[in-house]
Formats: C-alpha cells, structure tokens, sequence
C-alpha cells in the first residue's frame, strides 16, 4: 500500500460574475472616478502629457529716487538718492533699499572715551579687556558731554552713541522710489530663454513701487520703515513651448519673512563706513643735531625740512552709518515643458493600473459590507479537496454566475465531465 501523503495547499483562481447592478454602479463609478483623475488631472491639469525642464537664471535690480531727512548726526536736513541709500550697490539675487539712517561722521584712530561701557567701582576698565569699540586702556572717566562715565579705550572715535529707531527718523519718501527689476531665465532642456526686459517699462511686470511691494507682501512701509523688514519676492517661470500655448511671463509673488511682533534684534539692519584720508598740519619735527666730536655724522648732509616750522600728515578717518531698511530676496521658480508621448504613455499606463483598485474595492464591499455577503464569500471562496480528472477535451477556466439575490440557488461550476470527480467540502 502506498503511504498516505498530505498533498499542499494550492490557491488558484476562477471568475466570478456576480449579477448584482448595487455592484455593478459601485465599480464602474469608481472606474469613472479613476479616469476622471488620470485624464482631467495628471495628463492635462498637471501636465503629463509633458517633459519637463529645470530653470536658472538671475535678478538685477534698478533703483531711482530721492529724498529729504533730517538724519541723526547730520548737522542739517539732506538730500539723499538712490545711490546714497541703496547699499551695497549691487547684490546677488538681492536688493538692499535704506528708510532709516544714523551717522557718526569722521571718527579717526585714536584715545575716546567709551560711553556705551558703564564703569563704576563695581564693573571697573581692565586694561587689556576690550569693549564693544575699542582696547581698554585702564582709566573710568566721565564721558564728552561730562555727564556720563565710560572706559578710555584705544580705537576708532568718537564712539558711535545710543540711537533709537523711531519713525520720526524715517526718510518717508523711500516709499514712493521705484525698482526696475530685471529677469532673465534659460531652460537648458529646450535651449529656450525669456526675460521681462521688453521694449519699455511697464507696472507690475518689470517696474515695482517700493511701497507696493510692501502692501503686496501683507505689510506696509510705515511697519517696515522704522526698523526695516525682510521681503521674499518670488518669480514663478512656469511656461509650456507648445504652439497652441501662451506666452512665457513671470508672475511675482512677495511675502514678509521676518517676524513684525519680534521683541529683540526686529527688522534688518547693519553698519558700513566709508574711509577716507585728510591732511592735517602739524609741527615738524625737530632736525637731526649731532655731537662735535661725532665726524662721521657731522658729515652727513642735513634734511629737506630743516628750519621748517610745520608739515602735512595725512590722517586715515572714516564715517560711520548705522542703517535699517527693507532687504528684498528673489526667488526664480518654475519649470519648462513641452509635449512628449514617453512622460504621456507613462502616465496612461499608471491610469490602467489603478483601475484594478475599482475591482478590489467592489471585492471588499461585496464580501464584508454587502448585504448577501455571506453567500458572495461561499462562492468567491471554495475548497477543493481530491483531484480532478478529464479524459477529453481541456481544462479550460472556470466561470460560476450567480445571482445574489437568489437565496435558493446552489453554487455551481461549469459541469465536469462523467468522468472527472469533484469533491467539494
């Protein structure tokens, strides 16, 4: 006798049609909804029938105006232009606009008094300790004006005092200059360029308000002016090259980075000076005098200045700005694209692949949700056990219909031949 041997387990699978119009509108409404979003949104919304280019470019910056401040440090009221405010003159992908300015003018190396460093018996000048300006040379003093002590330091002079940013001091006409903003992008892909430049100046396109551009970032220029802002201007460069599409334009998008509720170091602000040497009469200096008995320096001829009472020394000095105001940072984005039939036949390919999830779903309702989920499970799900035999013909594949709202109907494959042996369980 042979053995008894436990054959293993083999899943195959057999069409079911389930005669049911419930499950009939639930998968074909997913199937709908399926194309829907594989026609209307990736291939034409979110153009997939499209190959995509990166995009590179730069930002420069024009800036023209004028305005009339009483500047603290300034002995008198001044007129400043773009030139005088824009700083530094020319930036990477940024633009750096002056609302408020604060000068010491004409500081020089030399022994000052450093105000800013209280000093008292308790915190003392160390020498050798340094402060905020300069070398701390030891002494406390009282300051220039008599009235405040300070540490003697050795440094640039007269030290910077204490301004408030407030917008009294805010050169108000600053809202009102204008910003050529020049852009010019290449999509390397396509060897295509575009630019904003044109034929001549036009609002909004390639000419800005600076105030403008403030309210568009959900600001204004009187919350930014007095202790500056930081700007992001983005420029979207999203354009199609196929013919039936419109022409390639950027669309600015501006927006407040910085934070107008900060309580410490608000705004954007920083120092710069500008040097420069003057002349100064001073004493010359005494001639070279040598001993009798010396001969060998007695012999050596006397210098050019001799009997001169006074010469020039130039003095290295500097004016000292302490400025706040609005910083702009560009942004280029965006992408080229142009018909091609690869990223298209992708994208349909993806599209008939997720209309299987139309069947699985309906699958999952009909034999957990459904009603007549029981029998439905029955007939998705059957063992058999022992073998099937066929003398003629072939095994060709199963297909069961049945009718679920039929409680009496028994469920049934295509009918074997006499000979084959079907042993349900």
């Amino acid at each position: 006798l042979m053995p008894h041997v436990q054959a293993s387990p083999i899943l195959a699978f057999s069409s079911l049609l389930a005669q049911d119009w419930r499950l009939g509108l639930i998968h074909y409404s997913i199937m709908g909804l399926i194309f829907i979003y594989v026609v209307g949104y990736v291939i034409f919304f979110d153009s997939g029938y499209q190959s995509q280019s990166p995009v590179v470019g730069y930002t420069a910056t024009k800036v023209k105006g004028s305005a009339l401040g009483d500047v603290p440090g300034e002995e008198t009221a001044l007129v400043w232009d773009s030139v005088d405010m824009i700083v530094p003159p020319i930036e990477n992908s940024a633009l750096f606009v002056s609302t408020n300015i604060f000068t010491t003018k004409k500081q020089s190396r030399g022994t000052w008094v450093d105000t800013s460093y209280a000093c008292d018996s308790n915190n003392p000048c160390t020498a050798g300790n340094f402060t905020e300006w300069g070398l701390m040379l030891g002494p406390c003093v009282n300051g220039t004006d008599g009235s405040e002590s300070g540490c003697l330091i050795q440094g640039w002079g007269p030290v910077e005092a204490e301004f408030s940013a407030t917008p009294a001091s805010v050169l108000n006409e600053v809202e009102n200059w204008t910003a050529f903003i020049r852009c010019s992008v290449y999509f390397s892909m396509y060897d295509k360029r575009a630019d904003n430049i044109g034929t001549e100046l036009v609002p909004n396109y390639n000419l800005f308000v600076i105030g403008d551009m403030l309210k568009d970032a959900g600001t204004s220029f009187e919350d930014a002016a007095a202790e500056g802002a930081i700007i992001s201007v983005s420029i979207d460069w999203t354009c199609s090259f196929d013919p039936w599409s419109r022409a390639c334009e950027p669309e600015f998008t501006f927006a407040r980075l910085d934070d107008p509720s900060q309580k410490f170091s608000k705004g954007f602000n920083f120092r710069y000076a500008n040097y420069y040497y003057l002349s100064k009469i001073v004493p010359a200096p005494a001639p070279n005098t040598t001993a009798p008995n010396d001969t060998a320096t007695a012999s050596a001829p006397a210098p050019d200045h001799v009997g001169a009472d006074f010469t020039l020394e130039s003095i290295e000095y500097r004016d000292l700005f302490k400025v706040y105001g609005i910083r702009f940072v560009f942004q280029i984005t965006g992408a080229g694209y142009r018909f091609s039939v690869v990223p298209l036949f992708v994208n349909i390919g993806s599209g008939l692949g997720l209309l299987v999830i139309a069947t699985v779903i309906t699958d999952v309702i009909a034999v957990y949700i459904f009603p007549q989920k029981r029998k439905y499970h029955d007939a998705k799900f059957m063992e058999i056990t022992g073998s099937i035999q066929r003398t003629s013909g072939s095994l060709e594949d199963d297909e069961a219909v049945y009718d679920l709202d039929d409680t009496n109907q028994v469920s049934s494959m295509h009918a074997p031949d006499e000979d084959s042996h079907l042993l349900p369980q």
